[in-house]
């Protein structure tokens, strides 16, 4: 009996999971406070030549928001348009950024584990001691993991790591170039919307 029952179990999840990446589906993801990031710089460059970095130049922690759409082309197979917004601050110093841009993500048979590709450009400001101006222009390209836990019929839990490598590039008549690189670790939820 127990095995009929944890054969029957198997069965119900791998259809109820199957039928949320069909061709046609779409879905809809958002994730906020859940997110942090931990990025340390590791290059920046001055009119193409590298600038020595000093020891007292600590990476950067923290929070921010995403939300994604896509459409699977196919089973499996979802490709949309992610949007990123990040703020941090320290002391008297500020910034905000927001990149867009597209992303593909596989989902791996009905096991509900999925990989992720995606790369956004965008812009950011910067303040200090309340003066505002424009900040770097931002490029990122990411690489993740993850897996949907299933909620219900429509709504799952994205727990997912991946790496994420950025540049940002400002050019007051000198050009400063960041490049950046670190582990992500978010969780986000998504909906599943049927065909």
């Amino acid at each position: 009996m127990k095995k009929l029952f944890t054969i029957l179990c198997a069965t119900i999840l791998f259809l109820g999971v199957s039928a949320q990446t069909e061709a046609g589906t779409m879905l809809l993801e958002g994730g906020s406070d859940l997110n942090f990031t931990s990025l340390n710089i590791s290059s920046i460059s001055v009119d193409g030549e590298d600038v020595e970095l000093s020891d007292d130049l600590d990476g950067t922690s923290e929070l921010g928001l995403n939300v994604a759409g896509a459409y699977f082309l196919m089973d499996g197979l979802a490709a949309g348009l992610v949007i990123d917004y990040s703020s941090s601050s320290s002391g008297d110093y500020s910034s905000s950024s927001m990149t867009i841009g597209p992303m593909v993500r596989y989902y791996i048979g009905e096991s509900g584990l999925w990989g992720q590709a995606s790369y956004g450009m965008g812009s950011s400001t910067e303040k200090y001691d309340g003066d505002s101006e424009d900040g770097p222009s931002i490029s990122l390209l990411a690489f993740g993991a993850g897996y949907a836990l299933y909620l219900s019929d429509n709504i799952s839990l994205n727990p997912s790591l991946g790496y994420v490598m950025a540049t940002a590039t400002q050019d007051d008549g000198v050009e400063v170039k960041t490049k950046m690189g670190g582990i992500v670790f978010s969780t986000g939820l998504t909906l599943h919307l049927g065909n």
